[in-house]
């Protein structure tokens, strides 16, 4: 159990943060945001271990939220895994090149995406 650990869970549907936050709950601490700017304003207090972000939202998309998470002090030891309907190599390379550490394409499956978290916290 690693209840003691944070994850950030940001996507603006609400049945994908529904679905992320009832696989992690049981094991993390969850908070989520609906756009990238709920999640700059969250971060703040909650100070995540890791951030799950989606890439295709209205506003500040996953990319650009990336890059403004990355240059918070605070968080230069969180981790950030996307997570996008986004599967070309190029969509893979602008996550990884805008501070993600890693890119899971949705659909995924829950112990593909359980063994990434792991890896992170």
């Amino acid at each position: 159990m690693n209840d003691d650990l944070k994850v950030l869970i940001v996507d603006d549907e609400p049945i994908n943060l529904d679905i992320l936050e009832e696989m992690l709950e049981e094991n993390y601490q969850t908070c989520i945001a609906q756009s990238g700017e709920e999640a700059l304003k969250k971060v703040e207090s909650f100070l995540p271990d890791l951030v799950l972000l989606d890439v295709m939202m209205p506003g500040l998309n996953g990319y650009e939220t990336c890059i403004k998470l990355r240059k918070i002090p605070k968080l230069e030891s969180t981790n950030i895994v996307m997570v996008s309907a986004k599967a070309g190599k190029e969509d893979i390379k602008k996550g990884i090149q805008s501070g993600a550490d890693e890119y899971v394409i949705k659909p995924f499956e829950e112990d593909t995406l359980l063994e990434i978290i792991e890896r992170y916290v």
